[in-house]
């Protein structure tokens, strides 16, 4: 155990894959290793927008030994960003194919992030509460969510993190040109299919009501990400646990 963290590397237990939540996250594992298997760096090498902006955007504080929670971290670019910043970074994904890339990569100068394969909510369940510095993610919840599921990953989010401690999150937003495309399956939510997965959009208005239960709202700030064949509106968000 790590930073009150219970962390296993081994793959997602058996569970039934039939419809429901476990069926839209065994989806979700699958869309991702096709993906990663594509193009082992598909969205990039170094870090992402999202990071680079959240890095310049955190106070001075010294953040060597802080524990530093990453939901959704895909092949490790964030992560190991985060562990060269001084974190001790522990990480969750659904896909194995790219959590093998991400194991894979090595860098003496760093402790490596911890990475476990496995759903975000029953992770976050076995960290211990208050113990966190920062919980991220970079484009995971707006993946195939519901409002039930947002608000029981925000109830969890604000246990782990200490007083003070920062929930940043990117997420595609409502002004989104993909937003309204696609096969509506619940309210801001669309299945892209072919070109992207399932996709939960964000209004400003969702992101302060996830956040009025025990944050305090720094940060909501709508970007442009993505290329000309694949342009995206984004919201950046920063709650910080009261």
């Amino acid at each position: 155990m790590r930073g009150g963290v219970r962390s296993s590397g081994g793959p997602l237990p058996a569970r039934p894959t039939g419809a429901g939540r476990w069926g839209r996250v065994r989806r979700q594992e699958r869309f991702w290793n096709r993906l990663y298997r594509s193009d082992p760096a598909i969205l990039g090498a170094g870090p992402s927008a999202f990071a680079r902006w959240f890095h310049r955007w955190l106070p001075g504080e010294p953040h060597r030994g802080n524990l530093l929670v990453e939901l959704g971290c895909g092949y490790g670019r964030d992560a190991w960003f985060w562990a060269a910043q001084g974190y001790a970074v522990e990480a969750v994904d659904c896909a194995g194919v790219g959590l093998r890339q991400a194991r894979s990569r090595t860098d003496a100068r760093v402790d490596p992030p911890r990475f476990t394969q496995g759903a975000l909510l029953p992770f976050l369940q076995g960290i211990r509460s208050a113990s966190v510095s920062v919980v991220y993610s970079n484009l995971v919840l707006n993946m195939d969510f519901r409002e039930r599921e947002h608000r029981a990953f925000f109830g969890e989010v604000r246990r782990v993190l200490r007083p003070g401690g920062f929930h940043a999150y990117s997420v595609r937003s409502s002004h989104d040109p993909w937003y309204g495309k696609g096969r509506k399956v619940a309210p801001d939510t669309y299945d892209l299919s072919p070109r992207g997965s399932v996709m939960h959009f964000f209004s400003p208005e969702y992101a302060r009501s996830l956040g009025s239960s025990g944050f305090r709202n720094r940060v909501i700030r709508e970007v442009r990400q993505g290329g000309k064949e694949f342009p995206i509106r984004v919201l950046y968000v920063v709650d910080e646990r009261r």
